[in-house]
């Protein structure tokens, strides 16, 4: 699955560039979802990693009655797919610095708000 990923995120980036070629009243930015996900989320501060914040159903997601952990910020999952808060501040943080120059494509979100167009 990751390998599916990175090869579709290698085309989106193209794809990114060809959009931005043919289309100058737009940006596009390409931004490496799997790049700033695949670090060590302890190395973030999260401390539960492989299990979600809610009790799940067999599908996976929250139960509808189920109590939530009150301790939000140090798990990396609501249920068994969605991300919490505290990670989704953490991508989008890294979309608009670009911590890492492989964070975002062709430009960093931070450059493209101040872009008059």
């Amino acid at each position: 699955m990751n390998n599916a990923a990175q090869l579709f995120n290698g085309k989106l980036k193209s794809l990114v560039d060809q959009l931005n070629g043919k289309l100058r009243d737009v940006r596009f930015v390409y931004v490496n979802i799997f790049g700033i996900g695949s670090g060590d989320p302890r190395a973030a501060g999260f401390k539960v990693t492989n299990v979600g914040c809610c009790p799940v159903n067999s599908g996976g997601q929250c139960v509808l009655s189920g109590t939530p952990c009150p301790n939000r910020n140090e798990y990396v999952f609501w249920d068994s797919f969605h991300p919490t808060e505290a990670v989704n501040q953490i991508t989008a943080r890294r979309s608009y610095t670009a911590l890492d120059p492989s964070d975002t494509h062709p430009i960093v979100i931070s450059h493209l708000a101040k872009l008059k167009l």
